[in-house]
């Protein structure tokens, strides 16, 4: 089934209702948008979680980031990135 969305001034877009109910996801949900093809404009979307489930053990977690949420995880590594950026 195919659906249509227009993308806003503010380079948004919104999911159709039927879509976003049979793919599951949620408000506020972190989802991963990967280039598939740029030149045709393909992308992939899935759910943030399936990164963490895709890489499940082959990455290992330091104690500074153990019993976070995904969502901490992210903040966190996203705060650590910047501050130790040398600009």
């Amino acid at each position: 089934m195919n659906y249509v969305a227009t993308i806003t001034s503010k380079r948004q877009f919104t999911i159709p209702s039927d879509l976003f109910k049979m793919v599951n996801y949620q408000p506020q949900q972190k989802l991963l948008i990967q280039i598939i093809n740029a030149d045709e404009g393909f992308i992939s979307v899935k759910p943030m979680r399936q990164l963490v489930e895709d890489l499940a053990g082959s990455v290992p977690v330091t104690k500074e980031y153990k019993n976070l949420s995904l969502e901490k995880m992210v903040e966190k590594a996203r705060k650590d990135y910047y501050v130790n950026q040398k600009i």
